[in-house]
């Protein structure tokens, strides 16, 4: 096994453990992986997923040996293309070194990242004769245009202190697996339905506008207002105890 699974109290924790390839992505890993996030999504009792990779990188990307050699993925096991709004939690991506080239973008899928300063961010795509691909060429939505472009076109590294100052990554810290452990654990004491649409909200918000828009909004909070989870947390806040969410 390359992926390895953990649950801890609504939290999936998915590692990558080819660390003498630095998590390289041949078929058999990205399959594992994209079965890992799969077998997550199916379960309602997991309220968040932590990505992560054993040391000492995140993941660099493609395996090109076993490229070379004509092992190709089958594109239906791209975990990048699982991830995203359409993904049932969060996920939350623990970058403790590299993350490069489809490592990168495997981050980038992640909608939260936290990393360790030991963590660089790169896309040297170009100077290997390809392009990168998904999450890829979206990096003007996260950074800056020309953070973006310079990152993109001239193979430069990002490191973990400027991705933290751009906003790239929320949190930097000595053990970013812990701290997105905790972050997760936060996210899973939320409520289910609530949390689904504030998700849905905020990946729809940059491209939305318009009275449609302002209304469905409206409707929504008045709709979530006079619901069940609105009621167990007052009176969860009221009793001074911990809500009682069901499962998603």
């Amino acid at each position: 096994m390359t992926v390895h699974s953990e649950h801890r109290d609504g939290v999936t924790i998915l590692t990558i453990d080819r660390p003498e390839r630095r998590n390289a992505l041949d078929p058999p890993t990205m399959r594992e992986l994209t079965a890992g996030l799969r077998a997550a999504a199916a379960d309602r009792t997991v309220r968040c997923v932590v990505l992560t990779g054993k040391a000492p990188a995140f993941c660099a990307g493609l395996d090109l040996a076993a490229a070379a050699a004509g092992e190709l993925p089958d594109p239906a096991d791209n975990p990048q293309r699982l991830l995203g709004p359409e993904f049932p939690v969060p996920v939350v991506a623990a970058v403790d070194g590299p993350a490069v080239g489809g490592g990168f973008e495997l981050a980038l899928a992640c909608e939260l990242r936290v990393a360790s300063p030991r963590a660089w961010f790169g896309l040297p795509e170009v100077t290997r004769g390809l392009v990168p691909t998904d999450t890829g060429v979206e990096l003007t939505r996260v950074l800056p245009g020309a953070v973006a472009f310079e990152v993109a076109l001239a193979g430069g590294r990002l490191s973990a202190e400027r991705a933290y100052a751009l906003g790239l990554v929320s949190q930097l810290v000595a053990d970013p697996v812990a701290a997105a452990g905790e972050l997760g654990q936060r996210i899973a004491e939320g409520a289910p339905r609530a949390m689904a649409h504030c998700r849905d909200l905020l990946h729809r918000s940059p491209f939305e506008r318009g009275t449609a828009w302002e209304q469905e909004k409206r409707d929504l909070a008045a709709q979530l207002l006079s619901g069940p989870e609105a009621a167990e947390g007052t009176a969860a806040f009221g009793a001074r105890r911990p809500p009682r969410w069901g499962s998603r």
